[in-house]
């Protein structure tokens, strides 16, 4: 919220009683809008702040937690959809100190994988990126900035556990830890977090049906080879409706400086994933019966989903101040992310297999690897201008283990350059251009600029203009399997019996245009109010999506258009007294759809996880030094839930409360207790992923 954006981010060496909701500090500091150190205040786009303090008293273990409780963003309740202003979650691009993070293209698990343990801030830059980050920032920037070392030792130990107040059910635990100092020359980090968290279950049945006219298995009418299989009429399981996870990371840093102008730094990490939820598949599910070459299919089959994922990253930095006005840096970083899928079938013998794993069609065994190589020069010839000049090159691999699948490689390449200039007292400029090239014969043109004017000391004009860009995934080339319904999913450069031809896709195109007035009323700081209002309109050109072909029975992928949204946001922070305060935000998407859609045979019209209306109030207040509370409500309007259905998601709105307790005579201790839902709002479309009223307490010690 708003609130981040004038607060100061805490660092380990902070005294741990500090106020948790003190706001009259300097401005902070952010690196993701310009890829150079400048206060918030000081960009032409909307950029939202998240602090180490407001993660601390959320509660939260990881970043969808965070971005739920926190941020405007729209996120599901199970952190599977995430939106910036109605940008699809692939249109996200989602940084770890300006590195980019590997996964899925759909980015399904990317915010519920990323532990909050080490994080000093979240910067969240609304709009296109593309000009700085380059292909996939169509929508906007999600950078993560981590507790740096400092000379000395600091660290942390903090431990939670939780679950339903019910019955005592999706019980959730995690424990992390963090270790930093070093001498002035040398510096080195340590961290680790390990999360366990049980699926939420409800009772859910299935009704089998066989072959195209969904005949039960007891139905005189049912298809003879029924006959040879021993198929109930209906199963009834306990269906996952959020998934059971086991995340675990462990990794660190070492710093060094050779001279007071030139250091080299060494960071790795490793994250191991295991999930589970078993559901009852309405699509399709083969049984162990041939005919004409394929196999008869029985439909609302439960079904066990097994993803066991693994990531590893290395990077190697080096920074050289090379003259007073002149600052080089250069890194490059390996990721491996290894994904292995099983999803068998429960009742297996009943549909005839002799093992569960004979029962699998959806295994997925993959490895993608990203080699990336980052240059940036920044000069600064004067205190009004800087001048940044940038590379980056990508060479991505996908290798595919299961039998008649193919892997492929791919490269990218950009460069880009930035002015930032304080024309006067009153107006800053920044403006910038990019080019891409990419292996699959495309490239790409990308330029943004804004100013920043200050209208009265308490009161800044801000305009900016901002293209992005998205070139087609992989998996939208060259996808070769099925979905979770059974359907094969290929891309558009493959050729299978039911897809006789391939085709080829553009790079999806943004454009964004955003006016807003930000700054303060009354004095002192302790007692101000803060405001961050906008408008913004975003076209986005040669939009890809999943097409499905019924009769043939397989979905591809095409550019089918053009989507729009424009609306309003609003922020408001206000400390009426050293002691409370309250913040606010608000988004209104006045219009998010589809202006145009270039196939004939499509029926879009509605974007997906794009509520109209949505809102956040916080009230927080610190009695005493050592108690701090806060109450927040959120309110989420109904939305859509895909490009091509009609289903609406109910509207809702959930209240949490947190507390946090530091004893004065036990210094760097925190206690800490949330109860997220309290009034157990509950619906089976937009909160189906909810557990309900969830408590949870925690503690932390810091030194």
């Amino acid at each position: 919220m708003l609130a981040a954006s004038y607060s100061a981010a805490s660092s380990a060496g902070d005294n741990a009683n500090d106020s948790l909701f003190h706001h009259g500090l300097d401005p902070v500091t952010v690196t993701a809008p310009t890829r150079s150190e400048r206060a918030r205040d000081e960009s032409p786009g909307s950029i939202e702040v998240i602090t180490s303090e407001q993660i601390k008293r959320s509660g939260a273990t990881m970043l969808d937690q965070v971005l739920r409780n926190q941020s405007s963003m729209f996120v599901s309740p199970d952190g599977t959809a995430h939106s910036i202003r109605g940008a699809k979650r692939e249109d996200t691009v989602i940084l770890i100190d300006g590195r980019r993070v590997l996964g899925e293209p759909s980015r399904r698990y990317a915010l519920n994988r990323i532990p909050t343990g080490r994080i000093d801030r979240i910067e969240i830059v609304k709009g296109p990126g593309s000009v700085l980050y380059g292909s996939d920032a169509l929508g906007g920037v999600i950078n993560i900035v981590t507790r740096r070392p400092e000379p000395g030792l600091q660290g942390s130990i903090d431990l939670q556990a939780g679950a339903r107040t019910e019955d005592g059910e999706a019980q959730q635990y995690n424990a992390s830890f963090n270790l930093l100092g070093g001498s002035e020359d040398t510096l080195v980090s340590l961290f680790g977090q390990a999360q366990s968290r049980d699926g939420y279950k409800e009772e859910e049945t299935g009704n089998v049906g066989l072959g195209g006219d969904r005949k039960t298995p007891s139905d005189d009418s049912a298809p003879g080879w029924a006959n040879n299989l021993d198929l109930e009429d209906t199963y009834t399981i306990d269906q996952y409706r959020r998934d059971e996870a086991d995340v675990y990371t462990i990794g660190g840093s070492i710093e060094h400086w050779f001279n007071n102008r030139f250091s080299v730094t060494l960071e790795g990490s490793y994250m191991k994933e295991e999930r589970r939820r078993d559901y009852i598949n309405t699509g399709r599910n083969n049984t162990a019966l041939e005919h004409n070459d394929s196999y008869r299919p029985a439909f609302n089959i439960p079904v066990s989903w097994h993803d066991d994922n693994q990531r590893y990253e290395i990077e190697a930095s080096a920074d050289w101040q090379a003259t007073e006005n002149l600052a080089l840096n250069h890194r490059i970083y390996y990721s491996r992310y290894e994904k292995d899928r099983f999803v068998p079938v429960i009742p297996y013998q009943d549909l005839g297999w002799a093992t569960q794993s004979d029962s699998d069609f959806r295994e997925r065994d993959i490895t993608l690897t990203d080699l990336r190589n980052e240059f940036l020069s920044t000069w600064t010839p004067d205190p009004n201008h800087t001048l940044q000049l940038g590379f980056e090159h990508l060479d991505h691999e996908q290798e595919d283990h299961i039998d008649g699948q193919q892997g492929s490689t791919r490269w990218q390449a950009g460069v880009f350059a930035q002015h930032e200039w304080q024309a006067t007292d009153r107006l800053d400029v920044i403006y910038g251009a990019r080019y891409d090239d990419a292996s699959i014969d495309q490239d790409n043109t990308s330029v943004e600029g804004g100013i920043i004017y200050a209208l009265a000391p308490q009161m800044q004009l801000r305009a900016n203009y901002a293209q992005g860009f998205k070139y087609p995934e992989t998996r939208d080339l060259y996808a070769d399997t099925h979905t979770p319904a059974g359907d094969l999913n290929l891309g558009a450069r493959v050729i299978r019996d039911e897809k006789k031809d391939t085709h080829e896709l553009d790079p999806e195109e943004s454009e964004n245009l955003e006016i807003g007035l930000r700054g303060s009323l009354g004095t002192p700081r302790e007692r101000e109010l803060r405001y961050d209002l906008s408008a913004f309109y975003t076209e986005i050109d040669n939009r890809i999506e999943r097409v499905r072909y019924r009769d043939e029975g397989y979905r591809t992928f095409y550019n089918i258009g053009k989507s729009r949204t424009r609306g309003l946001e609003a922020a408001i922070e206000a400390d009426w007294s050293p002691t409370w305060g309250t913040d606010l935000s608000i988004t209104w998407l006045e219009d998010a759809s589809w202006r145009e859609v270039t196939r004939q045979d499509l029926d879009y019209e509605f974007i997906p996880n794009a509520p109209e209306f949505s809102g956040m109030v916080s009230i927080r207040w610190q009695p005493r030094e050592a108690w701090s509370l806060q109450a927040r409500a959120r309110f989420t309007d109904e939305y859509y839930t895909a490009t091509d259905d009609d289903e609406v998601d109910e509207s809702y709105t959930t209240v949490d409360l947190n507390a946090n307790y530091r004893p004065t005579n036990w210094e760097g201790t925190r206690f800490y207790a949330a109860v997220d839902n309290i009034f157990d709002e509950g619906n089976d479309s937009s909160l189906y992923a909810d557990p309900g009223r969830f408590a949870r307490v925690g503690m932390e010690y810091e030194f």
